[in-house]
């Protein structure tokens, strides 16, 4: 009786534990559970049913580990098959979270010796040979295909880097050519610089000339999707797109989820499927294109088309005046009189090594896929016609006109009818969409230079106080 007595006991709390993580806990503290925890609970609840009594967390989501409890009677079984669903789970999301290795299983079992460890005498010669051919495949793995094969591969521009390495060393591009001039006129745009979209604004005509054009298919989305790691992932360099960087409705949601769920919203108000682009990189081309095939939901009324990036650079030595202009004539936080000895001499190094290399030389001393570097959003326009998605769109929507662009993580655009109609009345190519600045925001803005509206970066401003004439 006792023994029944504590095995009902142990039930009883198992089960407070689970119904507190995913109700107060998962409420309160969103980031004490991710897309793998909630999924490996679920495939191993699907495996074992009833047997499976619960979880407990160790140390926060699953990084810090997870305790699982199981019905005696299903315990050697739950030892055997608990490893591989954890290691299939990962292998499944190894493009949208970050793992720093995979994962394993622990048997713990109480004892009255507390940690201990038995030497093992027999040979493991073989063994040795079997773990050191097991860290040849990985490093193969981590390395990749070698650099040639990269450029290869990615349809490498060499006339294009030997303009651009010719241009670099003649001084024609370089940082200090990045930055305006301090002759430059700067000064906050005026009222005909900008359209204001509000209330007072948009009038029904201007609303249903943005519907009508929706309703007869003349405008797609493209959404860029060629980047890995940012702020959302912690810096982890994992597919940003398919990143679940938030749980709604109950349920962890990606950011191709939810901008794909804008579409079909505005596409069920309109009456027509509006045609959805994805825009992707060698490093997220292969994962996004697999992600949109396997959709659960597959809006198959909306068509999605996935452009697969047909431009790569390869990165170059730097110029030492390069380095310089950033160190010297760029604002760096002053350290005490230690640390700036170090630090100097770390710029003095990294001068040398340079020079030693061959300042603008390519550089491929590195694990390949570190040499090559992405070349900027200007280039998915470009990319759109070399890989033909364009033409397939045009092809299948000649009426189409009207693109609306927009970065993967930038949650709050959407193809409004309102915006879509007072730009269509401008008779405009192109229009950003801007917002005011609040008093911290940094990094460049919507400014008149001599005299001319543009969009200026941070870097490229004479001074920091610049920014602060822009609204």
């Amino acid at each position: 009786m006792n023994v029944v007595f504590l095995i009902i006991c142990v039930m009883h709390r198992v089960k407070r534990m689970v119904c507190s993580f995913f109700g107060p806990i998962r409420t309160v503290i969103p980031w004490a559970t991710n897309l793998y925890t909630e999924t490996l609970i679920s495939r191993v609840q699907a495996r074992f049913h009833d047997e499976f009594w619960g979880f407990w967390m160790l140390g926060g989501m699953s990084g810090g580990g997870m305790g699982f409890i199981f019905d005696p009677s299903a315990k050697p079984a739950a030892l055997k098959e608990l490893g591989n669903i954890m290691l299939q789970t990962k292998r499944d999301m190894e493009f949208s979270l970050p793992f720093a290795m995979d994962p394993v299983v622990f048997d713990y079992r109480v004892n009255d010796h507390g940690t201990v460890a038995e030497l093992v005498k027999d040979d493991v010669g073989d063994g040795a040979n079997v773990t050191q051919a097991t860290r040849n495949r990985e490093e193969s793995s981590i390395l990749g295909p070698d650099l040639d094969e990269l450029l290869r591969e990615q349809e490498f521009d060499k006339e294009a880097q030997e303009q651009i390495r010719s241009d670099l060393r003649n001084g024609t591009i370089g940082l200090a050519k990045n930055r305006l001039s301090p002759e430059s006129e700067l000064e906050d745009v005026t009222a005909d610089d900008v359209i204001v979209i509000d209330e007072d604004s948009i009038s029904k005509d201007t609303r249903a000339r943005g519907q009508a054009a929706l309703a007869s298919g003349k405008v797609a989305v493209v959404t860029l999707a060629a980047g890995v790691g940012s702020r959302w992932t912690q810096g982890a360099g994992v597919v940003k797109a398919l990143h679940p960087y938030c749980c709604i409705g109950g349920k962890h949601r990606t950011f191709l989820d939810v901008h794909l769920a804008k579409n079909r919203r505005v596409s069920s108000e309109v009456g027509t499927p509006v045609p959805h682009v994805f825009t992707t990189s060698w490093m997220t081309d292969a994962p996004i294109a697999s992600y949109v095939e396997s959709l659960d939901e597959q809006p198959h009324d909306i068509p999605i088309y996935v452009s697969k990036g047909r431009s790569i650079g390869l990165r170059m030595v730097p110029m030492v005046r390069d380095l310089k202009f950033l160190w010297e004539e760029q604002s760096q936080q002053r350290l005490d009189e230690q640390a700036e000895k170090v630090r100097d001499s770390i710029h003095s190094a990294l001068m040398g090594w340079a020079k030693e290399n061959g300042e603008g030389a390519d550089y491929a001393d590195n694990v390949p896929k570190q040499c090559l570097c992405p070349v900027g959003h200007w280039y998915e326009l470009p990319n759109l016609l070399l890989n033909g998605t364009l033409a397939k769109l045009l092809k299948e929507r000649p009426q189409l006109t009207t693109l609306m662009l927009h970065n993967i993580d930038t949650i709050g655009a959407d193809v409004d009818a309102a915006i879509l109609g007072k730009f269509l009345e401008t008779g405009s190519t192109l229009a950003y969409e801007v917002v005011p600045r609040c008093i911290d925001d940094m990094g460049g803005g919507l400014c008149r230079v001599d005299g001319k509206p543009r969009l200026v970066e941070g870097l490229a401003l004479p001074s920091e106080d610049d920014e602060l004439k822009f609204s």
